[in-house]
């Protein structure tokens, strides 16, 4: 990261989207345990990776003793992150977000050096908890065949599925609908980049969840850079109305994109 670095007098500033692609599968699953986590009425302490392991057998009944979903208690929920530190990162995580977007058990139980039916448990959990999920990908399913091989994202934009890829209906969907809300964020953006009159060059605008742009080194420039960001994200959630607000993760300023990883 550090070999990218802003032309003399600049800096670099970034802003990543929090939980983007979680978000965007909230809202078009509505499945109730990913708005417990990201939708309008979620409450503090959440941590998507023990609610996700709740249901797997040998580790939920653990987790449950710190866990109560319909009233998270952060203290406990963080004392659970700090017991299941080493599960939850070499297990829940991965599990997880592998299970979200495909990952079957063969692949499973060949990453990560398990069983191929204690694979095949941890997904049986997954689906049991995230069930809006399963039931998402059967509509894409369902819409891939009456269109004859593509699917519409969720700005509208149709996203071409070869047969040999249909297990990757939901990761297609999401993805691309994450690319599009960052681009419409962009365009709002560069709106009251015109309009304010701000020294910003586009950078690395659209990378995966995230924008970067150069800003001239003058820290009333920063600061209009900052507000650029928070108006692209306020307008997009304006224009979307969607049931769950996105928001970014943190705007940061710096000499390179090592910041990224602070």
């Amino acid at each position: 990261m550090q070999c990218f670095v802003p032309k003399k007098g600049y800096k670099i500033i970034q802003a990543d989207i929090s939980a983007l692609e979680p978000h965007v599968l909230a809202h078009a699953s509505q499945d109730k345990n990913f708005m417990r986590v990201y939708g309008p009425d979620a409450k503090p302490g959440h941590d998507i990776y023990l609610l996700a392991g709740l249901q797997i057998p040998g580790i939920g009944s653990k987790i449950q003793k710190y866990y109560d979903v319909d009233n998270p208690d952060p203290e406990k929920i963080a004392q659970a992150k700090k017991e299941f530190k080493e599960v939850r990162s070499n297990l829940l995580k991965p599990a997880y977000l592998g299970w979200m977007y495909g990952l079957g058990p063969g692949t499973l139980s060949t990453n990560m050096r398990i069983d191929y039916m204690e694979a095949v448990s941890i997904l049986k959990g997954l689906e049991k908890q995230f069930i809006g999920k399963i039931r998402f990908h059967e509509k894409l399913e369902a819409e891939w065949a009456r269109n004859g091989g593509f699917i519409v994202n969720g700005r509208g934009r149709p996203v071409c599925v070869d047969f040999g890829s249909k297990k990757d209906l939901v990761n297609r969907f999401v993805q691309s609908t994450g690319v599009d809300l960052l681009n419409r964020i962009i365009l709002h953006m560069n709106d009251y980049r015109l309009q304010h009159s701000i020294d910003v060059i586009p950078y690395l605008v659209n990378l995966h969840d995230e924008s970067i742009w150069q800003v001239k080194d003058d820290p009333e420039q920063i600061a209009k850079a900052t507000e650029m960001f928070k108006y692209g994200m306020q307008k997009l959630n304006e224009e979307l109305k969607w049931s769950v607000v996105f928001k970014w993760g943190g705007i940061a300023t710096g000499q390179d994109l090592s910041i990224r990883c602070e």
